[in-house]
């Protein structure tokens, strides 16, 4: 048996007790250099009555000060300071400092939220219910995508079924300069360079668009910090979500599962009740049906997957002499037929359909064939 006495090891070593505990942080500082626990001390003490520039000077240190001594913001702290950039009131550098520390390390759901309550109330963006707006449709595709915006014609089968939408998003870009706008018009679709506009135009009209470059310049300023950066910004992400006529349920498309999960998990935060998320590229807010898509849902609040198998995808269509706008406007007024563009449109209204009217998964074949009964009606409807 061990002769040890209390407080011994039983070897010649000292006794464990005499061990100081493992260093949590290295214990010798350089001249002059702050400890945690002062810059931490000399955050705590700029308070939310404390100038603009300093409380944002606050949330870049705290976001960004480096391994160990930073964090993320939470949602209140994420509002505020969107709010000091987006009233004026910040140095540019501070504006480049946050958006970049934060993409960098990855912006958290929260800050996510933050960011577009501090969007909504810097446009003064209508409360969820309080305008006629049925459906959200956010459209901020890259200026690259070189696409016809076949999703508006889906929008017009919507309008066919008696909902109102609200389109919000870039008027396009590229070779094909505000390609959005001008496709608006040609469908009918007031164009609204106010959301005060917008609720005016949806007291007679059955959709609206508005571009963001019109809405407010100082959202469009920080978007166009891009070449600036070579790099998206969290604004790029939540743009989709800001909802400026406060429509009760909101469509969208987003590329990859990450992003789905990330706008819905944004959604959530925000006390979104019906939402649907299109799995396609490049957010296009149009649905795909020849693959199996995992459509990402909020309903009534709560949150759930659910999959549409792929239908078989019809030849291609001859080539016209007719230009990519010509032809998108010939196949909405039967002058030109693309069956396989006609079943995108089609399961595109479909999904808006379920999503205004908080319809199940195992509906969308009923939708569908809906949505080409409206597609039929469109020509009796113009005749």
């Amino acid at each position: 048996m061990s002769s040890s006495r209390p407080g011994e090891t039983g070897w010649s070593g000292p006794a464990l007790l005499d061990v100081p505990p493992l260093a949590v942080r290295p214990s010798m500082l350089l001249d002059g250099q702050p400890s945690p626990e002062h810059i931490a001390d000399k955050l705590s003490r700029i308070g939310d009555n404390a100038p603009p520039m300093q409380r944002l000077a606050k949330y870049i240190a705290l976001s960004g000060a480096g391994v160990g001594r930073s964090r993320s913001l939470n949602q209140e702290e994420a509002q505020d300071a969107l709010s000091i950039i987006l009233d004026g009131e910040a140095d540019p550098i501070q504006i480049g400092a946050l958006l970049a520390t934060m993409q960098f390390r990855g912006a958290t759901t929260s800050e996510f939220a933050g960011f577009v309550t501090a969007l909504r109330a810097h446009l003064k963006a209508s409360d969820v219910g309080t305008t006629t707006a049925d459906l959200d449709w956010p459209v901020y595709l890259s200026p690259k995508l070189r696409t016809s915006p076949w999703f508006m014609h889906a929008v017009r089968l919507v309008n066919m079924a008696g909902y109102r939408v609200a389109m919000h998003g870039s008027a396009g870009g590229g070779q094909d300069e505000a390609k959005f706008v001008i496709a608006a018009k040609m469908s009918g679709i007031p164009v609204c360079a106010s959301i005060k506009d917008a609720k005016n135009a949806l007291k007679t009209a059955a959709s609206v668009f508005i571009p963001m470059e019109t809405l407010d310049a100082q959202i469009t300023r920080l978007i166009g910090l891009y070449p600036l950066m070579e790099m998206r910004s969290p604004l790029n992400t939540i743009l989709q979500l800001i909802n400026p006529l406060g429509a009760k349920a909101s469509i969208m498309g987003a590329s990859g599962s990450a992003r789905r999960d990330l706008h819905r998990d944004i959604a959530m935060l925000l006390g979104v009740q019906q939402l649907s998320i299109i799995g396609n590229i490049r957010d296009i807010p149009e649905f795909g049906p020849f693959r199996t898509t995992t459509i990402y849902r909020l309903l009534d609040g709560a949150s759930y997957d659910f999959s549409i198998p792929g239908m078989k995808q019809p030849g291609a269509e001859p080539d016209t002499l007719m230009t990519m706008r010509e032809y998108w406007f010939a196949v909405w007024t039967g002058a030109a037929r693309d069956e396989r563009m006609e079943m995108v449109i089609c399961a595109t209204a479909a999904m808006a359909l379920m999503t205004i009217e908080c319809a199940s998964a195992d509906s969308f074949l009923e939708y569908y064939q809906r949505a080409l009964r409206l597609w039929k009606d469109r020509l009796v409807a113009a005749a």
